[in-house]
């Protein structure tokens, strides 16, 4: 048995055990990328072994020099063109947000913010990986509805609100 990312369970313990000993753990915060991140994904990746596909998010240089060398698949995601999934043409809308992937297939968000696109993006790289065309992932992504109490459009009085009181402090959300 295995993760769902070609790694065998049994590897965990040691692999967490490798990243418990990396000295930089401490520092990680302070130095992004040299330290413990760029460690485990360096372990990760290796541990799937040639035969292995890892989904890397390209706009990341330290992803990018984690992957290097690596006899595996990789199929990257980002806003560069050079990426297998990228995106542009991204507007904001009151609701969500809009972009092309690939310069081809429109994507339609129902969440605030840029920083969904990455993973909405992401996704779409995971599906192809399943045979399942862009255009049909980037088309269920439109219609993509949080769990109650996280991302939740309201209008109150006329006032937009966005609900995000997912798994809050019950005294944080008491009137």
């Amino acid at each position: 048995s295995d993760t769902g990312a070609g790694i065998p369970k049994e590897r965990l313990p040691e692999l967490f055990a490798k990243f418990s000993q990396v000295p930089e753990t401490r520092s990680l915060a302070r130095s992004p990328g040299t330290g413990l991140g760029l460690f485990i994904t360096r372990q990760l990746v290796e541990a799937m072994g040639p035969d292995g596909v890892a989904v890397l998010n390209h706009d990341d240089p330290y992803l990018r020099e984690a992957a290097e060398g690596w006899p595996g698949r990789i199929v990257w995601f980002g806003t560069d063109r050079s990426a297998d999934f990228s995106m542009d043409q991204v507007t904001e809308e009151p609701w969500g947000i809009r972009a092309v992937v690939n310069r081809r297939y429109p994507l339609r968000l129902p969440l605030p913010g840029r920083h969904h696109l990455l993973d909405a993006l992401a996704a779409v790289a995971c599906a192809s990986l399943v045979r399942v065309d862009p255009a049909a992932a980037t088309q269920a992504l439109a219609s993509y509805i949080p769990a109650r109490g996280r991302l939740e459009r309201q209008i109150i009085g006329g006032v937009r609100f966005i609900n995000d009181t997912y798994n809050a402090n019950p005294a944080s959300v008491r009137t």
